[in-house]
């Protein structure tokens, strides 16, 4: 499992919520490896960082990853609210469709084609039920 986020332990606090099996977090720590042509003192770095979990008995502060022993207990918090809308591109129509819906006027479409990294041609070639995002404060 890759813990992500640095010393940010949502991740590792979900997964445990979640009942899932987590590794104890791991340590890097410079490695420093004297080597041939090297002189007294001279360290090269075969790689810049090691990783070193806990040792034999070693247990992970617990204050590094505050975990509610009962999350049941507790109210989720909704996520914040996204910037995007997605939508999908209903059977036989078009970004100009999507746009008058959503945004008020169809010829608002070249927004849309933006907002998702399209071109001119790669809007002729969109599939029924494609995701569409939309700029949740364009929309009317």
């Amino acid at each position: 499992m890759l813990e992500v986020g640095g010393d940010q332990p949502s991740l590792r606090a979900a997964l445990l919520a979640r009942g899932s099996e987590v590794a104890p977090p791991h340590v890097l720590v410079p490695v420093e490896v004297a080597g041939p042509g090297t002189g007294p003192g001279g360290t090269r770095t075969p790689a810049p960082y090691e990783v070193v979990p806990p040792g034999p008995g070693e247990q992970p502060d617990p204050a590094d990853n505050p975990v509610d022993p009962n999350p049941d207990d507790v109210t989720p918090t909704p996520p914040p609210a996204s910037e995007w809308e997605t939508v999908t591109l209903p059977e036989g129509e078009t970004l100009i469709h999507v746009a008058r819906r959503h945004l008020g006027d169809g010829r608002r479409f070249h927004e849309i084609l933006k907002w998702n990294g399209w071109t001119d041609s790669d809007a002729r070639r969109l599939k029924k039920n494609q995701p569409v995002k939309i700029k949740r404060s364009e929309m009317k």
